[in-house]
């Protein structure tokens, strides 16, 4: 049996239509016996016409039903971002009456679409802002000791304002504490090349990180701090000045101490250092080892400031008698050309009156450096 037109047009009645079709058969085969009556198909069409209306009502009712809203997120953008804000106060701690009193106090912000940022700001106990925008001053000259804050109010104008407070103190003088320095010796022996430990007590009574600055006017200071060493490596005798500056930014004190450098102790009497023995007949120039001695020599004579060389100078008597005299001469010659003061080194002649010891291989032919004490003379 064809189906019905009407579930031809459109899609949306594809249910009704298969239950139709499924109603049609039922018809059928229930009033199969009556199928050539006239009867029987009026009734046929009369029971699928109220079928359909029922279907029909039951659908439309369906698609009547009211629609459910679906809520859709809105995305979130920058426009309620408020800035992200810092600020701080240079210094955050000043003395009345001492140094700079200006306060600088600076602001960092960001905003997520880079707009144009309003600053407002509000000081604190009396505290005049001086300046605009992201950055001002406090002049601390006519306010009390006390503790203040600058409050700055960042917005853009979108979103919530966001404040930043920075916070500094003002306060009396106290820098009436002083700082003490002290070493583990105030006198050294010339040529121990000691290294000297000094040591600076620096009380600050409002716990602030403490600068030290040390200075010497001879040797070296090693290390810094409150402990440091001196070294004194190859300085002459005499004093040495250390000082050092201690500061916590409003406030510096300072201390200085000496350490003296003693000459090391001279023996009274005239003593021979060493000599320059010569091989050859009427030999006078010094060979390489009598330079080494002579090199050792003028490192003693340096570390004396109270003595004298005297070169004196030998001959054999079947030698030139003048060449006694040349041998201290270039003896004195080579001292001079190696740093040795021409005004403490003195050549002088023997001639032949010597009695050579027993030490003494080249006999007479030898030249004595004799380091003699002020007031005294060789024997």
């Amino acid at each position: 049996m064809a189906l019905p037109v009407y579930c031809l047009l459109s899609n949306s009645f594809s249910n009704i239509c298969h239950l139709s079709s499924i109603i049609h058969v039922l018809l059928d085969r229930l009033l199969g016996a009556s199928k050539g009556t006239m009867n029987g198909r009026m009734l046929r069409k009369t029971f699928f016409v109220v079928v359909i209306a029922i279907l029909l009502l039951f659908y439309l009712g369906a698609c009547n039903k009211p629609k459910v809203a679906h809520r859709v997120a809105t995305p979130l953008t920058s426009a309620g971002i408020p800035p992200d804000v810092h600020c701080v106060a240079e210094p955050d701690r000043v003395i009345k009456g001492v140094r700079n009193q200006i306060v600088t106090v600076r602001t960092k912000a960001t905003d997520p679409d880079n707009t144009v940022l309003t600053y407002s700001w509000v000081g604190s106990g009396g505290a005049k802002i001086t300046g605009t925008g992201s950055t001002i001053i406090i002049d601390t000259k006519d306010l009390p000791p006390d503790d203040y804050t600058a409050t700055v109010t960042v917005s853009n104008n979108r979103s919530t304002p966001v404040s930043c407070t920075s916070r500094f103190v003002v306060r009396e003088d106290d820098c009436v504490a002083g700082v003490s320095l002290f070493s583990n010796a105030k006198e050294i022996e010339y040529g121990t090349n000691d290294k000297v430990t000094l040591h600076v007590v620096a009380p600050d009574p409002d716990g602030v990180s403490l600068t030290y600055e040390w200075s010497t006017d001879r040797g070296k200071i090693i290390g810094s701090g409150d402990t440091v060493r001196l070294d004194t490596t190859g300085l002459e005798p005499g004093r040495i000045n250390v000082r050092v500056t201690v500061s916590d930014g409003p406030c510096t004190w300072a201390d200085s101490t000496s350490i003296s450098v003693s000459p090391p102790f001279i023996d009274a009497r005239p003593a021979i250092l060493t000599r320059c023995d010569y091989k050859r007949i009427n030999e006078s120039r010094p060979n390489d080892e009598c330079k080494a001695f002579l090199d050792d020599t003028m490192a003693k004579l340096r570390r004396d400031y109270h003595g004298t060389l005297v070169i004196q100078g030998f001959c054999e008597e079947k030698e030139n008698a003048a060449i006694a005299q040349k041998r201290a001469e270039c003896v004195r010659d080579y001292l001079i050309k190696n740093g040795i003061d021409s005004a403490r080194v003195k050549a002088v002649s023997s001639g032949s009156h010597l009695s050579p010891a027993p030490d003494m291989p080249y006999g007479n032919k030898v030249a004595l450096i004799w380091l003699v004490p002020e007031g005294e003379t060789i024997p």
